[in-house]
């Protein structure tokens, strides 16, 4: 390439080999100041001189002998910029790939899931061979350990429900040495009276046996809930007084034998003959049901008036349990 072309001078400018500022590199503004203002000068005739400042002007007006362009240097952060400028141009395609890709799929995990586990690859051998639910009713557990000595070896049961995440997982951990088969007996407390669960029973063993974890699902029921019944009926106030414009509130106690179920009673008042009929429904907690009645009397004088709880279902055997308070009305 010829030196005397643009081309080739500004190949030998960009090389750094003008020694018009030194070797070293000046990154200052006036640096970059002067050496455009020579630049330019030096390219005539391709650039015009009126470029060049009035001061690096030659004082006889003529033209400077041309400085070769092998020899001239530039200041660093031309090619700085230009590298900068080249790898972005570079990266563009790429970026753009990057954002039009598809997202990876997402395999989902299989339904259900294995019951066991193989963890040979993963974990180092263990002397537990296997652990296996030989039973489990919801209630009752048999687990059975295999290892290939008699060293220690921890079993890990844990019952949860599976149709709820609220209720806490319960394990019990068990410590089993001295052989190398084991098998054990775990008893779960049954769910309440009238209450069927779906109930998950997994068996981990530490260290972990060679052939992972077993899971059994059984169905538990809960015991038979037992009838409601009627043990006692008492007034809270046996008699009662009543001035003029006042009302009574009559306040009846119904023991019960804690169950759930209805409850059908009826009020008996001594100045009507028909009746008050009522229902209450009693959870399985109440032992003590409340029920009251309001009677307003009015006139003048004084009477005597009786209001009477009956309990009509249930009923034990016998006649149906009642109570009575007595009112005494003056005005």
């Amino acid at each position: 390439m010829r030196a005397d072309t643009f081309a080739g001078r500004l190949v030998a400018a960009l090389s750094r080999r003008d020694p018009a500022f030194g070797t070293r590199p000046d990154l200052s503004f006036a640096a970059s100041r002067r050496w455009l203002a020579a630049f330019t000068r030096r390219t005539a005739p391709f650039a015009p001189a009126s470029v060049a400042s009035p001061r690096d002007r030659p004082a006889t007006g003529d033209r400077a002998p041309a400085t070769p362009w092998h020899k001239r240097t530039v200041p660093i952060w031309v090619p700085v910029l230009c590298s900068l400028t080249v790898a972005l141009i570079m990266l563009i395609p790429y970026a753009v790939r990057q954002s039009r890709a598809a997202p990876a799929p997402i395999t989902p995990p299989s339904s259900g899931g294995p019951d066991r586990t193989d963890f040979a690859s993963a974990l180092p051998s263990s002397h537990v061979i296997s652990v296996d639910i030989e039973s489990w009713d919801g209630v009752k557990a048999i687990f059975r350990v295999r290892t290939t000595d008699r060293r220690p070896v921890s079993l890990s049961a844990m019952m949860s429900r599976s149709d709820t995440e609220s209720l806490p997982v319960i394990t019990r951990t068990t410590r089993l040495s001295g052989s190398d088969t084991y098998q054990r007996l775990h008893t779960y407390e049954p769910p309440p009276c009238g209450v069927t669960e779906t109930r998950v029973l997994t068996g981990v063993t530490t260290p972990a046996a060679r052939d992972g974890w077993s899971t059994a699902t059984a169905t538990a029921a809960g015991p038979r809930c037992p009838s409601l019944e009627t043990l006692a009926v008492t007034m809270k106030n046996p008699s009662l007084t009543v001035t003029c414009g006042k009302k009574a509130e009559i306040i009846a106690i119904v023991g019960t034998n804690g169950a759930a179920g209805t409850l059908r009673y009826q009020w008996l008042r001594s100045d009507s003959k028909t009746p008050i009929t009522g229902e209450e429904t009693v959870s399985g907690s109440e032992r003590l049901l409340t029920l009251s009645l309001d009677w307003t009397f009015t006139g003048k004088g004084t009477t005597r008036h009786t209001a009477t709880l009956r309990v009509l279902d249930p009923v034990p055997s016998g006649s149906p349990p009642e109570a009575t308070t007595t009112i005494t009305y003056s005005c």
